[in-house]
């Protein structure tokens, strides 16, 4: 079990990332290490269009946003990359900013090596998680779900798979994540 935690850790670089809100002068700071993977930040309104939008990679960041000619209402702050996202509801008013809620989910991790996919995932509330493979006719040739389990490894060899292509696909709380394969 260690060994797998240590694989996904080990994976890629995870960056830091903080927001902090500052009620009484209507702003946000955020502070990225942003390591070496490629990160986005998002700022939604709560119909989810995107008011702000920044990509980081390899650095540290940090900045204050000036929210004061923002309308009152709930807004969404968003860090995502390739092994997490981190969604914090914010309550902006006449007074200020309020951070409300942060959920944080973590992404599954598929890495190809050779004939063999590797996928990686830190369940960390032990949801169930359901994985899948299909072929490109849309058949499905694995099925799983998985209950109860803080980390999740599979390896799938398609040494003896014919050419084509295929999709691996890991779902998790009503999200899916989907990794093409190509066997030629």
């Amino acid at each position: 079990m260690a060994f797998m935690f240590a694989t996904v850790v080990g994976m890629a670089k995870e960056p830091n990332f903080s927001l902090v809100s500052n009620e009484h002068a209507k702003g946000l700071i955020f502070k990225l290490d942003a390591q070496s993977n490629k990160t986005t930040l998002k700022f939604l309104d709560k119909e989810e269009h995107i008011i702000y939008r920044e990509n980081f990679s390899n650095g540290i960041f940090s900045k204050k946003i000036d929210l004061k000619l923002i309308e009152n209402g709930i807004y969404s702050f968003v860090m995502e990359n390739e092994l997490r996202s981190v969604v914090y509801t914010i309550d902006v008013n006449s007074t200020g900013v309020k951070i409300i809620e942060r959920i944080e989910h973590n992404k599954p991790f598929f890495r190809k090596k050779g004939d063999l996919v590797y996928v990686n995932l830190l369940n960390v509330n032990t949801d169930d998680v359901v994985i899948e493979v299909y072929d490109n006719n849309g058949e499905i040739l694995f099925n799983e779900i998985i209950e109860n389990s803080l980390i999740i490894g599979k390896v799938f060899n398609f040494k003896k798979a014919k050419n084509g292509n295929y999709t691996v696909i890991v779902k998790d709380k009503g999200t899916s994540y989907y990794k093409n394969i190509i066997v030629d």
